[in-house]
């Protein structure tokens, strides 16, 4: 994704006429020259002379750093809508899918209890379950907080039952879309990056 921000970046503040192409050959060339890789302040420093101007900045907040890139604002630059929707979904903690099996493992438990409370999951609130989506459908109508019954099994303990609470973690639903009433530069910007070269 960083990749294709720094495309429309580099395209964008160059008239189409340099790309990140232009970017990874500058980077092959000092490497080939040098008979060494690069530093990683040179990565600005070769998008800077690209596009005309400091990216360091933007390689400090976007790359190196762990602030959120201004999606909406770059990609219109080449005429795609960004747009988000965002919600919570619910979970149950510790519940996991692997082996080919739903189990579960107490995250807040000591290494030598996480090994007792550990099991395959077989049943959660009453209803059978095989997989995440079953365990969704399971709390689907329970609210934050609620206490829900789970049935595991363990290969010393045998078959138990635990309780756990339902929780909720953010979800970010992204949808991009082309944009018919993009202007002319942001057109020829989108061509560019579908057919894969700048227009010099």
């Amino acid at each position: 994704m960083l990749g294709l921000l720094l495309d429309i970046e580099i395209r964008s503040h160059s008239n189409n006429r340099r790309s990140l192409d232009d970017f990874m050959r500058d980077l092959f060339d000092r490497c080939q020259a040098r008979g060494r890789g690069f530093a990683d302040y040179e990565l600005a420093s070769v998008a800077s002379n690209l596009c005309g101007q400091d990216m360091g900045e933007w390689f400090d907040r976007y790359v190196y750093g762990t602030m959120v890139p201004p999606y909406q604002e770059i990609l219109a630059r080449a005429g795609i809508r960004y747009t988000e929707k965002r919600s919570r979904r619910k979970l149950l903690r510790g519940l996991r899918r692997g082996r080919g099996m739903l189990y579960y493992r107490n995250p807040d438990a000591a290494s030598q209890q996480r090994l007792i409370d550990e099991g395959t999951v077989s049943m959660v609130a009453g209803r059978e379950v095989h997989n995440l989506g079953d365990v969704s459908a399971a709390i689907a109508t329970m609210q934050i907080g609620d206490q829900v019954e789970i049935t595991l099994e363990h290969p010393l303990r045998g078959e138990f039952t635990s309780k756990l609470s339902v929780t909720s973690v953010p979800r970010v639903q992204v949808k991009l879309q082309i944009d018919p009433q993009a202007g002319k530069e942001a057109r020829v910007i989108r061509k560019g990056i579908i057919i894969g070269n700048a227009g010099r």
